[in-house]
Parts: structure tokens; sequence; C-alpha cells
């Protein structure tokens, strides 16, 4: 046809070079801009003429070509934003300093991650700053320092949970870590992606990441989140990250993560709050504690029956040592609170039933296991249930996380 010769024609005056793709663009393009601006209105038929550009359409069209031809160039030198581009870009960093703010005022926390030579990660700081808390952690190689100023407690510790929350925390916010795990929970399900591309290269693109009900923590159960990656244009680095939760049917924000710095390393005692921490602070060392019971040979479902029953039998012996031992604890005022708030508060007469484990609801970990027992309480007796949830603490051990008692009759 005429009217294709004239399209190619008007290409071949602007000189350009490309590839057959981008040039099939550039005449599609073109030919939508042609259907629009040469058809005539013929009674009650629309019909498509071939006319003679005039010399001022002529330029009108070329300055169109270019027009196009400009951003299809800057797409073929910018290829699209991939996740992959941000992995290859933090893959050789290895310290990563960030902050939390719920609002431009409030910083919350502030995080240090260090990975060591080999790329594993090393050590872990957070300090949490609220109006009612003021507190850091320290996790290095699955030992952790925590230090609250309020209660003037530092508790050192070595627990397999409170790991596992470490590092998906880490997962979720180490730019190290974060993209290969959305990518890794995206296979899985739970969680949906999707990539906003910048329209100019200066502009940075966007990861948006929402996530189901109860997957967002370990912990504790949360409504459906979403959090928005801000990605540097020049770097691939992440700038920010937007979290915001569901609530009342719509999504109010929560909070920013801003990233202060790449791979600037640290002072040598950040990662030390033992030194740090004042004098006359109150240090807790369970480490060398074996908490729960080991388990062995035996199934997880076995060595979570078995921690129930040692724990029951102890504490119907008022053996609280032992069942606190059993039960399990991260510092010594932790201790006297089980001792003080559970095992006094009431006495187990006998042990009427241990259940089949059964896993807990998402997102809780480990396995939960029912029991039913005889007590006394005040001059009272009476049976109650038990929910017990039961993980591993370290090594090879395994250990009591909560228990919540339910009157039967």
């Amino acid at each position: 046809m005429k009217k294709d010769k004239e399209i190619e024609g008007l290409i071949a005056q602007v000189q350009y070079k490309g590839s057959q793709a981008i040039r099939e663009r550039i005449h599609r393009h073109f030919e939508e801009w042609w259907q629009r601006h040469v058809s005539i209105e013929v009674g009650t038929h629309t019909e498509q003429v071939t006319i003679r550009l005039n010399k001022v359409a002529c330029a009108a069209a070329v300055l169109v070509i270019l027009g196009v031809l400009a951003v299809l160039l800057h797409r073929s030198a910018s290829p699209a934003y991939a996740l992959e581009q941000t992995v290859e870009a933090v893959k050789d960093l290895r310290y990563f300093h960030f902050q939390f703010k719920t609002s431009p005022e409030a910083l919350d926390r502030e995080a240090w991650i260090e990975y060591d030579p080999n790329g594993s990660l090393q050590r872990v700081r957070v300090d949490f700053h609220t109006q009612a808390i003021r507190s850091a952690m320290v996790w290095a190689r699955g030992i952790t320092q925590y230090w609250s100023w309020d209660s003037k407690d530092l508790w050192i510790f070595d627990d397999q949970e409170y790991t596992d929350l470490v590092l998906f925390f880490v997962r979720r916010y180490d730019p190290k870590e974060a993209i290969p795990n959305l990518q890794q929970r995206a296979r899985q399900g739970g969680i949906h992606i999707e990539i906003g591309q910048p329209a100019n290269e200066m502009d940075p693109a966007t990861v948006t990441a929402t996530y189901d009900p109860n997957t967002f923590l370990l912990d504790k159960p949360r409504p459906a989140m979403r959090e928005t990656f801000t990605i540097d244009p020049a770097t691939k680095l992440i700038r920010r990250i937007q979290v915001d939760t569901m609530m009342n049917g719509r999504y109010t924000p929560a909070g920013t993560y801003e990233y202060i710095d790449y791979n600037q390393p640290f002072r040598a005692d950040l990662f030390d709050l033992k030194r740090e921490a004042p004098a006359d602070v109150n240090c807790s060392d369970t480490t060398s504690i074996p908490m729960g019971l080991e388990q062995g040979r035996l199934s997880d479902e076995q060595i979570a029956v078995q921690v129930v029953r040692e724990f029951l039998n102890a504490w119907a012996a008022k053996d609280y040592d032992k069942a606190t031992r059993i039960y399990g604890y991260r510092g010594a005022n932790e201790a006297r609170s089980i001792r003080d708030n559970v095992l006094q508060k009431m006495n187990v007469l006998r042990v009427l039933a241990v259940e089949s484990p059964v896993i807990p609801e998402r997102p809780l970990t480990g396995l939960r296991v029912p029991c039913v027992v005889e007590y006394e309480q005040n001059g009272r007796t009476g049976t109650t249930r038990f929910g017990l949830r039961i993980s591993k603490s370290s090594g090879n051990r395994w250990r009591i996380r909560d228990l919540q008692l339910k009157e039967t009759r």
C-alpha cells in the first residue's frame, strides 16, 4: 500500500537503524497516528482514503516519529527493572544500615547488619525507640544479647525461636536478603508481587509486595499487609520500604524503612552490649543452662509429648526449678514470672490426658499439645484443659513457649 511506503519513507528520513522489532513498533505507532488523521466521513460510513501529505503535514509526521523514536530509544537503552538487578547490586556488599519511622519525627527502630567476607550473616543489631520502651538487641551466630534501659536488664541467651525471628526480620528488610525472600515466598504462596516500571529513567522503580493475613510475621497474627519498595534508578539499591496494614477495608500507613548508607563499616564496639551497658545493669546469661529436653532420636511429635509430660509431672511434684527449666526462659526475671504467675498459683494434682500434637495456626511455629489435668486452686478442685505450644530451643532441645488455660468442668 502507498500508505505503508510513505510511512517507511518517513522512518528512513530520520535515518534510524534500530532492530527490526523496534522498527515495527515505530511503524505501528505511526500507522495509528495515520488512521486518526487521514480518515474522512462519507454519508453514514467511514472510509479510509490515501492522500499525499503536504509539507506541513509531513513535517508534523516526522516530529511524531522523532518523539516515538525518543521513547523507544530510551526504552531500548534502559531495560525494564527486574528484581535480579537489585540482587546483583548487593551481592558483594557487607554492611547495611537503616531506620524505621512511623512518622517523620518518631524513630522506632534502627538496624545494623553485617556479613562476613564469605557472604554469611555475621551480626545484627536493632535499637528500639518508643514512648514506652528503649532497648537494644544484638544477635551474633545464634547468641542474642538483649538490653532494656527501663528495667536495667541485660539478657544473654541462645534460643532457636528467637533466632528464627531475627532471621525472618533480616530476610524481609536486609537488602541482601529482601528481594530473594520476596521471590521465594511468592513461589510458596501467600504474597503477591507487582513491579512498577518508571516512565523516565531518572525515576525510581517500585516493587509492591502484598501479604495475605498472618503471613507478614512469624510470632503473632496479622491482617493483610503491603510493602512498597522504592528502587534507586542508578544503583538498583533499595532506598526505602513503605509498610501499610489493612484496617477497616483499606491500607493504612504503618511506617517507612529508610536506608541510610550502604557498605560503610561499623564502629568496633557496636555489637557488644555487655561493654556498652552500665556497670549496675542486671546481667543474666542463660547460654549454659539446658532449657527443655534433648530430642535425641525421638520424632518431633514424640519429643513434644515428652516435654509436656515431664513438665506436668514436675509441676505436680512441686519441683518448680525443673518445671521452669523445661518450660524455658531467656532471663532470670522471666523465670521468676513463670514460677510466680503460673506454677505457684495452681496445684496440679493429676495428669488425666496428654493428647496427640497438632500444628498451630499460622503464623505460630512448632507443635501444640492439648492436655487435661486435675488441679486445686484456692481450696477448690476442678479439671482444666491446657494448650501447650512446644518448639526448638537450642541445639537439639525442645521447650515450652506458651500455655493457655481453659477450665472444662
